[in-house]
């Protein structure tokens, strides 16, 4: 299983979703970053599971909530690009593979 690496953009919109989720009712916030964690867990054990998005970038949706966990596949890790809204600007996250 290869390691996760969660690019900072990433981490910083599922911690905005999560107080916003929190801020909306008890514990949904926590419901969130668990649904979240466990995504990535299932990404990182079988990243070739879900659809390529456009240019090797794959898509995981969540379950429960509207959104989605945009990643790459490299040799040694997993890179989290982004974790989107479903209803955010489409393409929004591009500009973070030039930093790869």
């Amino acid at each position: 299983m290869k390691d996760l690496v969660v690019r900072p953009q990433a981490h910083e919109e599922m911690i905005d979703a999560g107080r916003y989720y929190q801020s909306k009712r008890a514990n949904l916030g926590i419901q969130f970053l668990t649904e979240v964690e466990y995504a990535f867990s299932i990404i990182a054990e079988n990243p070739l599971a879900w659809p390529v998005l456009e240019d090797d970038i794959r898509k995981k949706v969540l379950q429960r909530f509207p959104f989605s966990i945009l990643y790459k596949e490299y040799s040694d890790h997993i890179a989290i690009i982004a974790v989107m809204h479903l209803r955010r600007a489409p393409g929004y996250w591009r500009d973070r593979l030039d930093d790869e």
